[in-house]
């Protein structure tokens, strides 16, 4: 299943249509069951009607009144929907790089010109023997959506990045 997070007083409208547009590609393209879409501080505008327009047997759009921490309400997603794919903008991305990280689940960063534009899939790992779990699943996605494959092994030592190229 593959998960949409739109926070609706931190995204434009612009980049909340990225989004939605790309994760129904990506939902399309790719052998999964539903695609989630929660939506967290609504606002009243054009795109939430679209929003609320979209659910169906494949698509499930779930909203959140009760503003919950991002990290509570994703995590509590994934358990629940059987996540296995997390969609997000780089904003998003950078605010919770490391609470992503640490859920051991694939992320799908849009581009900034949309899905058509994106050439390759990056792959970090810092753990080898985890990084075999997740690196099928990575292979599964990026050749389905036939993209180049950069994989990087990122260790920390001396409190200094570094990185090596596979």
């Amino acid at each position: 299943n593959i998960y949409c997070y739109i926070d609706m007083k931190c995204m434009s409208d612009k980049d909340i249509e990225m989004l939605i547009n790309d994760a129904m590609i990506l939902h399309s393209k790719l052998n999964s069951n539903k695609l989630f879409f929660k939506v967290v501080n609504l606002r009243f505008s054009q795109i939430l009607d679209k929003i609320k327009s979209y659910g169906n047997s494949n698509m499930v759009v779930e909203f959140d009144f009760h503003s919950d921490a991002v990290h509570k309400i994703i995590s509590s997603d994934i358990e629940l929907h059987y996540i296995g794919l997390i969609i997000t903008n780089q904003k998003f991305l950078n605010e919770n790089l490391k609470f992503l990280y640490r859920l051991k689940i694939p992320i799908f960063k849009v581009a900034q010109n949309g899905f058509y534009t994106i050439k390759e899939s990056v792959f970090l790992s810092s753990n080898s023997k985890k990084a075999e779990k997740v690196s099928s699943i990575i292979f599964d996605i990026s050749t389905q959506l036939k993209l180049e494959i950069a994989l990087f092994d990122v260790h920390l030592e001396n409190s200094e990045e570094q990185e090596k190229i596979i």
